[in-house]
């Protein structure tokens, strides 16, 4: 991701986005987990005038139970603010599917107590 954003992002976009959000599903990386305080560190460089978080994230796995979305979800909605342009953001991708209704529902309720704090 880093080598095509210097590649292929052009400088005045690098200096004048308000926002740069990093979308990711370990699911399809086989739950590989990023060095996520390098890779903000290093968006902090790239792009030094943007807001920076996470976009969109959950599971992706088919056979995902609860439990999994859950982990998942204290994962990102809790990651630390690893620069000072940090803003967290964190978009669940399948909102509707795991949220709705959210009358007893764990996955929103964990959603939920994250946002929160």
């Amino acid at each position: 991701m880093e080598n095509w954003l210097k590649k292929y992002i052009p400088a005045d976009m690098k200096d004048g986005l308000d926002y740069v959000f990093v979308s990711y599903y370990e699911d399809d990386n086989d739950g590989f987990q990023p060095e996520w305080e390098d890779i903000f560190k290093n968006l902090e460089k790239t792009f030094p005038n943007s807001k920076l978080g996470i976009g969109e994230c959950g599971n992706t796995a088919k056979n995902a139970t609860n439990q999994n979305k859950i982990k998942m979800v204290n994962h990102y909605y809790t990651m630390p603010k690893y620069t000072p342009n940090y803003v967290g953001g964190y978009f669940w991708w399948y909102w509707v599917q795991d949220c709705i209704p959210y009358k007893n529902n764990e996955v929103w309720l964990e959603i939920y107590k994250n946002m929160k704090n």
